[in-house]
């Protein structure tokens, strides 16, 4: 049945004009900050029951202990990267010791960062303290495997060393 008068005419203008809005919003969607897309996987940490109870409960914890927000900035960036590639299997907090909450508990773990310091914590308990090259690689590396040892591509000891893959770049480097 085909319905006559006003209303008829109206509803093929009802869709266009959602058309139309959604196809002028789209672009609007880059005007987000890129902050906003993605999940923000480092949680932060200002009481110390909170950071117990988080140790209780998950097994492999990167801590990030800043002695301001601004000392703590570029390594926070990072570790916003590692922790999206280690989602599920590992889990990275970040504490602000100038605030008047995290005083206390860096108080209490006597952690004083100068300016920042990154503590590894495994099965609730301090395991050690990073001592790798504070990057989004060395660090995914470090939280896949934290009781290995350091890589040797990490390893600055090891900056002579080149690495063969394969028989053919062996024979080649041998004949130089």
């Amino acid at each position: 049945m085909l319905f006559r008068g006003s209303h008829s005419r109206s509803l093929p203008y009802v869709g266009v004009n959602i058309f139309v809005v959604i196809f002028l919003c789209l672009p609007l969607l880059d005007l987000v900050p890129a902050d906003f897309k993605k999940e923000n996987l480092v949680e932060e940490c200002r009481d110390f029951k909170d950071f117990k109870k988080i140790l209780k409960t998950r097994k492999n914890v990167l801590v990030l202990f800043a002695d301001s927000q601004k000392s703590g900035e570029r390594l926070l960036g990072v570790c916003r990267e590692v922790a999206l590639a280690i989602k599920g299997s590992g889990s990275i907090l970040y504490v602000n010791c100038a605030n008047s909450d995290s005083k206390k508990l860096c108080k209490k773990i006597k952690v004083n960062p100068n300016p920042v310091e990154l503590k590894h914590y495994k099965d609730g308990e301090f395991h050690k303290d990073y001592d790798r090259r504070e990057d989004v690689k060395p660090m995914i590396n470090f939280m896949r495997d934290p009781t290995g040892d350091i890589p040797w591509e990490e390893d600055s000891s090891a900056q002579d060393i080149e690495h063969v893959d394969s028989a053919q770049v062996s024979r080649k480097w041998c004949n130089s």
